[in-house]
């Protein structure tokens, strides 16, 4: 009986998203790439900064997006 409640009570293991190049959101060769709203776009062609509506990580070897991030947190972070 006492096996199963601390079975119960374990966390379950967070997963870790890679790409398969095994490189993490963490990693120097995981780019932060900005994505625009078509007035974001074109406010930047005029040279007006924009926020960025989502951030995609992608990997700078094999291309694949990771993680998006829509938090406003992750973006204000983000804006170059």
């Amino acid at each position: 009986m006492s096996e199963k409640s601390e079975t119960s009570k374990a966390q379950p293991t967070p997963v870790t998203v890679a790409c398969g190049c095994n490189l993490t959101i963490d990693s120097p060769e995981v780019v932060p790439d900005p994505r625009y709203t078509l007035m974001g776009t074109l406010t930047l062609i005029w040279g007006v900064t924009a926020r960025p509506k989502a951030i995609d990580f992608r990997c700078s070897r094999c291309g694949k997006n990771i993680h998006t991030a829509r938090d406003e947190k992750t973006i204000r972070e983000h804006i170059r």
